[in-house]
């Protein structure tokens, strides 16, 4: 692992290395990032809107959409690296442990 990676990039140098993952599965944390930049700081709304976009949320203002949409996203990762950590392609639904 690279010296002075840490957090998101730390846990996708993870991901490709050690579990060597063709899904960009780290993404969704990547906008958790980015939405609480947005909100924690003064930049304007690009980043919101690029997460929403990316999201597939067409009306970046909608709070609840976006978030419900982010929340959707780590879930999904979240069982498809549960799903490639037990060996398996295909992710068991409802049995994500945090």
């Amino acid at each position: 692992m690279p010296d002075g990676a840490k957090g998101n990039k730390l846990l996708e140098k993870v991901y490709t290395a050690v579990l060597q993952h063709s899904e960009n599965l780290i993404a969704p944390f990547f906008y958790l990032y980015d939405l609480r930049l947005w909100a924690d700081h003064s930049v304007g709304n690009e980043k919101r809107d690029t997460v929403a976009t990316a999201l597939g949320v067409s009306q970046a203002d909608d709070y609840n959409a976006v978030m419900g949409a982010l929340f959707k996203a780590i879930e999904h990762s979240c069982e498809k690296l549960e799903a490639k950590l037990m060996g398996s392609s295909t992710p068991n639904r409802g049995a994500v442990k945090l």
